[in-house]
């Protein structure tokens, strides 16, 4: 059964999330398909520790005034940070809304962490506190689109210089 911190964001569900690609083939699925993945579930989200780490990563990425989070993200960490307030462990029922919640605010999370560490580069580098240094989210982007194309020039230079060059062909005439 539902609790009904999750009920009361029901009419709020349906644009949370979009449907994956090929939605046929996931309708197609079967019962014992359901079945599995809820148990795979189920068993993951009893893990109180985990959890709960979660819960601080989240409640720390919306706190952070320098990590622009958009809407349907914000109200993604709210309807964990309230199934976490109300009940700190998920009922069965609860389980699967709070994992696909979990699943879309992963890689927020993960780019989050990244800004994080960005933060604290820059920060160094400066010799100032991570408090005190405040780039946007952009820049981070512009910096991390920046490492990109130094690793793949890196990488097609070493592919230049590691890859045997074949001899020339001579031709016989005659």
């Amino acid at each position: 059964m539902f609790h009904p911190t999750i009920l009361s964001h029901a009419t709020d569900l349906a644009g949370l999330f979009e449907p994956p690609a090929g939605t046929a083939a996931a309708a197609a699925a079967g019962d014992p398909e359901i079945a599995r993945v809820a148990c795979e579930v189920l068993a993951e989200a009893r893990d109180a520790r985990t959890r709960w780490a979660r819960q601080s990563d989240v409640l720390s990425m919306m706190a952070d005034e320098d990590w622009c989070l958009c809407d349907l993200h914000r109200r993604r960490a709210r309807i964990l940070l309230d199934h976490w307030r109300a009940t700190g462990m998920p009922r069965d029922g609860d389980a699967l809304l709070v994992d696909r919640c979990w699943a879309a605010l992963q890689v927020e999370l993960d780019d989050w962490r990244d800004f994080r560490a960005y933060r604290a580069e820059r920060a160094a580098a400066r010799g100032v506190d991570d408090a005190d240094c405040h780039p946007s989210r952009r820049q981070w982007l512009a910096a991390r689109a920046r490492a990109w194309t130094r690793w793949r020039r890196a990488q097609a230079a070493r592919r230049e210089t590691t890859t045997p060059r074949a001899a020339p062909l001579r031709f016989r005439v005659g």
